[in-house]
């Protein structure tokens, strides 16, 4: 029953994240630094959301929140660069977080 629970919120997650991401090029390709950074904000926070809520029916040593984990690090590292005005490459920046997002849909597949 949790497992279907999970699976049904992790499949909202990723399909809100993965349209995020989208946005996120755009900004990028249009220079709207502030936005995009703004967007990288809402995507921490709906993984840190639902990484608790994975934390809460799987446990501690979770792989699907380490990977969790990793996709928030990757996403302060584009807010770093960003903040600092560093060129960034938007389809690098894009393909970066769905190949993060790829790693976490594997994981959920996974979960028992």
């Amino acid at each position: 029953m949790m497992e279907n629970l999970i699976k049904a919120q992790a499949k909202d997650f990723i399909s809100i994240i993965q349209h995020i991401h989208t946005t996120i090029r755009r900004l990028l390709e249009a220079g709207n630094y502030p936005l995009a950074m703004l967007q990288l904000e809402q995507c921490q926070s709906y993984a840190i959301s639902f990484g608790r809520q994975l934390e809460a029916a799987e446990g501690e040593n979770s792989i699907t929140v380490a990977l969790l984990e990793d996709y928030c690090e990757l996403i302060y590292q584009i807010y770093e660069k960003l903040r600092c005005f560093l060129p960034v490459d938007s389809n690098y920046i894009h393909n970066s977080l769905a190949e993060q997002m790829i790693r976490i849909r594997n994981s959920i597949k996974n979960i028992n």
